[in-house]
């Protein structure tokens, strides 16, 4: 009869993104992770089997809270505004308490996307999603009339994530607001402003 797990794996899991996102995968060690979680090296290979797998499950679910947060944020606002509101909550956390985070995401993207697979599609499958949900704000605020009609969709989407990518690793790097403003400015400016 298998034994009752002693311990929440979900918390677990939680747990183990705060120590990937501020460690990173190779500054993390096993025993960060099992100080982090509350539980003992049986209990955590018996669960998660290794490290890379709790990595793994560590970005799915930072990305789940991410995009779930980033697409409630623009509920009921303009598409418009929902996509500049993303951009002032990006410069927000850069210049705040998650400065020195930087995004998991992006982490995993100079980490370990050029030598591990998994974590390269894991990247690639969010900056598609990133795109997807910019794309449909975009093509909403064209219908709303917010968005000028003669910006290409796609093209705009990959412009807004490369500078919402980019106000990431400058955050990292300490930038300030004024710096991340010009980001911004030029989110508006894919968007057709002027």
């Amino acid at each position: 009869m298998p034994r009752t797990k002693q311990f929440d794996p979900e918390r677990a899991v939680g747990q183990a993104v705060e120590v990937f996102w501020s460690q990173g995968y190779d500054g993390t060690s096993i025993n960060d992770l099992l100080d982090a979680m509350g539980i003992h090296k049986g209990s955590f290979y018996d669960t998660f089997e290794s490290k890379h797998n709790i990595y793994m499950l560590a970005m799915d679910r930072y990305l789940n809270d991410r995009f779930g947060g980033m697409i409630a944020r623009g509920q009921g606002l303009d598409p418009k505004d929902a996509i500049l509101g993303l951009f002032e909550a990006v410069k927000a956390e850069c210049t705040g308490k998650l400065r020195d985070k930087g995004c998991f995401a992006v982490n995993c993207a100079l980490e370990r996307a050029p030598i591990d697979d998994a974590a390269r599609m894991k990247v690639r499958g969010a900056f598609r999603f990133h795109e997807q949900v910019f794309v449909a704000y975009i093509k909403a605020g064209q219908e709303a009339g917010s968005i000028a009609r003669d910006i290409d969709p796609e093209a705009a989407a990959k412009v807004l994530l490369g500078l919402t990518m980019a106000m990431r690793v400058y955050g990292k790097t300490g930038a300030d607001a004024a710096t991340l403003d010009i980001f911004c400015r030029q989110a508006r400016a894919a968007l057709g402003e002027t």
